[in-house]
């Protein structure tokens, strides 16, 4: 009976000692804050245009914080983007606030958070490495492919022009009309946002500030559908926006890109996978020591006790020594790559977009910096098995920095990123067809020198050693039709465009960062457009570690649009 009272007096000490472990907070437990308590700030989102997107663009996401304490304080403004999509991070800016002080912060973003309705996106405050204020987003999302109309009007101008919006006919795309406010329209850009037409009236254009004017001018400038409209404006309208909205520019293709360039980043030359038949044959001895060899002779010493201290001493020494001959290759340096792809305008502006990846020595944070005026966007990390690894971008006031936690020894991670440089010059072609071929000249007006120029049209490619600024070439290009679909990898096309100076062995290696780069624009070389393809060594992405000692490589492609073949012949 003792011995029974004595057990359950056991097991109640034992359930004791559990509950202060949980209790005096040993163990991480969930804490929820007083909903009682007076938030430290206010949040106000707005994503888009007045929370209204298309799913596959980039989008602002402008956030107001307001300052609800009686104190200045100072903090941080996230919005926390960990989905399971391409673009995976927290976007984070550092924010000081007197007391009743509101500040205005953009983050441009992709807009993936449809996919994730019941684990949505949220803005926070942290202070302190704390979140004390979240605020979950809900914003509307319309199909990619409908016609995105922003009105910018007063009531009565906004009623007439929705009065008079047709109905929608079968088999064509939406019409989806959404009213906007002055804080709609963004400071920057418009660019790829995915609105495809703007209708504002006299009074609300000379509202817009002098940098909203330009933004709505330059968007206008490069395609995008801007109508001047009062109460007159009627049906021929809305046929015309109809008819034009399939030529548009609001479609944005970076998912694609950020994939394929951040890719190829990850293909660094300083790393080279080492011969297999060597290492097929160092692994054999391997086995064969440790196996047969081994046993033989603790067998002829009678000594087959000892294999239970000899095998795995073996063993650690064959990891050690590999971990060794991999710290000797690889270094005590991190190893950044920059992969950049330049399209050159007509316009004279250039729109560059990047992929970055490094290789990480050793475990522990990183950090990149990136100049002022560069959207940086975080991506996956290629270890999916660490869940606590994140990419933060941090928006500073004369840079960005991409910040990586957690990252593993040994390990590469990646960054995507888009700038827009303008005065850049152009391409001036003068082309005609004659015989089957096409024919003319072509001036380098850019600042960009290049090396191994392709002129291509489909399958029809002519190689040029180098054009320098201000420099002209005589383009003759066989006109050749795609008769079938090309494996891009494997077809004699591809190989005509990686540079001349690989050799043989790298130009059939198909994962050299150099073809995994052609691979990225492939597509848009096989349509009726006649382009200019050229390798630089005038690198556009100035970005560094930071507070690490690295070695840098680059590679950058020029890509220009010079022409089209009309069906009817001749070249516009």
């Amino acid at each position: 009976m003792k011995k029974r009272k004595r057990g359950w007096a056991t097991w109640l000490l034992f359930t004791v000692i559990i509950i202060c472990f949980f209790s005096s907070g040993l163990f991480p437990v969930s804490v929820r804050a007083d909903s009682t308590a007076a938030p430290v700030v206010s949040i106000k989102v707005n994503v888009g245009f007045n929370n209204t997107y298309k799913w596959d663009t980039i989008v602002p996401v402008r956030v107001t914080v307001t300052n609800q304490t009686d104190a200045p304080i100072n903090g941080n403004i996230e919005l926390d983007m960990r989905t399971n999509h391409t673009f995976v991070g927290t976007y984070s800016k550092p924010l000081s606030l007197k007391k009743g002080e509101s500040k205005h912060v953009t983050f441009r973003v992709h807009a993936q958070f449809s996919y994730f309705k019941n684990n949505p996106s949220y803005v926070k405050w942290v202070q302190n490495g704390k979140t004390l204020v979240k605020h979950p987003m809900a914003p509307n999302n319309i199909p990619n492919d409908s016609i995105f109309v922003g009105i910018l009007a007063n009531e009565a101008v906004t009623t007439h022009l929705l009065r008079t919006q047709p109905p929608e006919k079968a088999n064509a795309p939406s019409i989806h009309v959404q009213p906007l406010t002055l804080e709609d329209i963004p400071a920057d850009t418009l660019r790829n946002s995915g609105l495809n037409a703007l209708l504002i009236d006299k009074e609300e254009m000379a509202r817009l500030n002098e940098q909203q004017k330009k933004t709505v001018k330059d968007w206008a400038a490069q395609g995008g559908q801007l109508f001047t409209v009062d109460q007159t404006s009627g049906k021929g309208l809305w046929e015309t926006i109809g008819k034009k909205a399939e030529n548009d520019t609001s479609s944005w293709n970076g998912t694609y890109m950020a994939s394929q360039l951040s890719d190829a980043a990850t293909y660094m030359p300083e790393f080279k996978l080492p011969d297999v038949s060597l290492a097929a044959l160092l692994f054999a001895a391997y086995i064969i020591i440790i196996g047969p060899v081994l046993f033989y002779i603790m067998k002829r010493r009678n000594a087959r006790e000892w294999n239970w201290l000899f095998i795995p001493a073996l063993s650690i020494i064959a990891a050690l020594a590999t971990y060794g001959y991999g710290k000797w290759q690889y270094g005590n340096k991190v190893h950044l790559q920059n992969v950049s792809l330049i399209e050159v305008n007509n316009d004279g502006s250039a729109d560059i977009r990047s992929g970055s990846a490094f290789f990480a020595p050793h475990s522990g944070d990183y950090s990149l910096r990136f100049p002022k005026g560069i959207t940086v966007f975080p991506l996956k990390d290629r270890e999916r098995g660490n869940p606590r690894s994140n990419t933060r971008i941090l928006l500073q006031t004369d840079h960005t920095e991409a910040q990586f936690t957690n990252t593993a020894f040994w390990s590469l991670r990646q960054a995507f990123s888009e700038q827009h440089q303008e005065g850049i010059g152009t391409f001036a072609a003068t082309l005609t067809t004659q015989n089957n071929r096409i024919t003319g000249t072509i001036r380098n007006h850019t600042n960009y020198a290049l090396r191994n120029v392709c002129i291509v049209y489909k399958d029809g490619v002519q190689t040029i050693p180098a054009l320098a600024p201000g420099d002209s070439i005589q383009v003759n290009v066989p006109i050749r039709s795609v008769d079938t679909p090309r494996s891009f990898l494997k077809s004699d096309f591809a190989k005509a465009l990686l540079p001349a100076s690989l050799d043989v062995e790298k130009r059939n290696y198909t994962r050299s960062p150099e073809a995994r780069l052609i691979e990225s624009i492939y597509h848009d070389i096989g349509e009726q457009g006649i382009y200019l393809i050229g390798w630089t060594d005038q690198h556009p992405l100035k970005n560094e570690v930071i507070n690490e000692s690295y070695q840098l490589s680059q590679l950058s492609v020029v890509k220009a649009k010079i022409g089209e073949l009309k069906e009817t012949g001749g070249v516009k």
